[in-house]
């Protein structure tokens, strides 16, 4: 099967939902104390307010036909340019910020993560952006260990502890 990587539409949104849910599915099941049942990240509304704002470089990845044409979308990046300056500690700099990654679980390891990859690193070289950032949840192994494939390290570390409850009764 072929596949083709290209800049992310407003007509894309139907079919970029079931992907969206496969993601949630995902996460609420690794983090069900922080992920809302049946929620997505792109809302109709925020999905299109992603696509004006001119800081995105959003793509898919189509599976093509024998013709050519687009049968279908298996994934999808969301990838934000940003510009921090003037921070009172950190160097001013430039970066693309991968918000949210997708390949369709019967059309991985295909080389379409990679691509996506590749359609990210160049939409940062073209903003000129120094490096290509982004985070994951520690029980995203797969996740982590395609992330370290693609040549990404660890350069920071959240951690969290839940605090007591205090009741008032």
């Amino acid at each position: 099967m072929k596949y083709l990587i290209r800049r992310m539409r407003p007509e894309d949104f139907d079919a970029l939902l079931p992907l969206q849910r496969e993601i949630q599915i995902l996460h609420e099941n690794g983090r069900p104390d922080l992920f809302r049942p049946g929620a997505v990240s792109y809302t109709e509304n925020a999905f299109f307010s992603a696509l004006a704002d001119e800081t995105g470089r959003h793509a898919v990845c189509a599976a093509l036909d024998r013709d050519g044409n687009e049968t279908e979308l298996v994934g999808f990046l969301f990838a934000w340019v940003r510009h921090r300056r003037g921070h009172r500690n950190l160097n001013d700099e430039d970066f693309l910020l991968v918000d949210d990654i997708c390949v369709e679980e019967s059309h991985r390891r295909r080389g379409i993560g990679k691509a996506l990859f590749r359609y990210a690193e160049a939409a940062a070289e073209e903003a000129r952006c120094g490096r290509v950032v982004l985070d994951v949840y520690r029980f995203n192994e797969n996740a982590l260990a395609f992330y370290r494939a693609m040549g990404f390290r660890e350069e920071a570390v959240r951690l969290e502890k839940e605090s007591e409850v205090w009741d008032e009764d």
